[in-house]
């Protein structure tokens, strides 16, 4: 049987953070719609909702709520998209001394219209505006302490810099993958669990099937 990842004894505590997260923080508008439409048509949608979103960050809320000591890093802007961001991860109790905030930048945005009757969602997104997150403001000394390192591998150079030091600390390393970007098989080779999207086990090994993207994955050392 393949080992699972073992959250028995992780709650919170005074001894620090122990699941450190690092990647995307959208502020997602989410609308439910019949069908998508073709071009140059009108859709109208209902049961619009506005949530945070983003793999990594999505992860450190489920965990929180778990009662699991969680740290976010990202990157945000200084608009009311951000504010609501950062206040909806503070609410949950999650640390976020690392969220950079850019001055004059756009927080990440998504609008997602979902067809529940076919279980399919199609994303509209907007990237951060501002500087990416770099390696050199990523708290060490907090990731260090951590037992897992959890990230999406949106800020490559920053999500490489912190698996290296959580793995030489002996945190566990999670990748949740959604992309195959440049520098995602690197992370992939530090991470001792590692999830991708159907799109990204296509641009791995094409037509081949999910079971040849997971041999694939898996002799690169998950």
């Amino acid at each position: 049987m393949s080992p699972v990842l073992n959250l028995e004894g992780f709650v919170m505590d005074a001894n620090g953070i122990q699941v450190y997260g690092l990647g995307q923080c959208p502020l997602d508008y989410l609308g439910r719609i019949q069908s998508y439409p073709p071009p140059d048509a009108k859709c109208e949608f209902t049961d619009l909702t506005m949530e945070g979103g983003g793999p990594a960050a999505t992860a450190m809320v489920a965990l929180s709520r778990w009662g699991v000591s969680c740290a976010f890093a990202g990157v945000i802007g200084d608009d009311a998209f951000g504010d609501r961001i950062i206040a909806s991860l503070r609410d949950e109790g999650i640390d976020t001394t690392g969220v950079a905030v850019r001055p004059g930048g756009a927080s990440q945005f998504a609008f997602i219209a979902a067809e529940p009757d076919t279980a399919r969602r199609t994303i509209f997104w907007r990237r951060p505006t501002g500087a990416v997150l770099s390696a050199g403001e990523l708290d060490y000394e907090m990731i260090r302490r951590a037992k897992v390192i959890h990230t999406d591998g949106l800020f490559i150079e920053a999500c490489l810099a912190a698996c290296r030091a959580g793995r030489d600390a002996g945190a566990q390393i999670v990748l949740d993958a959604g992309t195959l970007r440049e520098g995602m098989l690197e992370l992939v080779r530090l991470s001792d669990y590692c999830m991708v999207s159907q799109p990204f086990a296509h641009s791995l090994v094409g037509d081949k099937g999910p079971v040849e993207a997971c041999r694939r994955l898996k002799s690169l050392g998950p």
